[in-house]
């Protein structure tokens, strides 16, 4: 059988189409978290913070890259056992999504391991927030797992903690 010039084309089109097409569906398959966040910081100008016992073991398909950083987020959220939130314009912070509970704490600095008292813990995005008494102690009822904690004193740097690692240590 001879395949003329029209006939070899056409053939050669549907099966570069049908390999491509195969090749997008490969490329769709679920990969590493930690992979596609890797791509999302150089997309986006932006960075995650998260613990890597956090993201362990999470796959999911890559997010479709014509979306935008909130979509991409909204993605990531709805398929993943996490949530992403600002820290700033630029990091996002990554928590696992668990119930409410209570967490409470000692601040003491670091140097002198005195206590800090009048530091601002707040609950990120809520109206819940504390502050530490003259033994550095704070309690905080009912907060989320899937929230993050900003600590701020006028004395130390602003630092930013998942509630999540409060409660797998809590001893309140």
């Amino acid at each position: 059988m001879k395949i003329n010039g029209p006939k070899f084309l056409l053939i050669l089109t549907c099966f570069l189409y049908t390999t491509f097409n195969y090749s997008q569906q490969f490329n769709k398959e679920a990969k590493p978290l930690f992979e596609i966040l890797a791509v999302a910081e150089k997309q986006f100008k932006i960075t995650f913070t998260y613990a890597n016992k956090v993201i362990e073991g999470v796959k999911i398909a890559p997010y479709p890259e014509n979306l935008n950083l909130e979509e991409t987020l909204n993605y990531l959220e709805k398929n993943t056992p996490l949530t992403f939130t600002f820290s700033t314009k630029t990091n996002i912070l990554i928590s696992s999504q668990n119930e409410a509970g209570i967490i409470c704490g000692y601040l003491l600095d670091f140097n002198s391991m005195q206590p800090v008292e009048g530091a601002f813990i707040s609950v990120l995005n809520t109206n819940i927030n504390k502050e530490s008494n003259s033994n550095g102690y704070f309690k905080i009822d009912l907060a989320e797992a899937n929230k993050v904690l900003e600590i701020s004193h006028i004395s130390y740097p602003t630092i930013y903690i998942n509630v999540a690692d409060f409660l797998k240590n809590n001893k309140c």
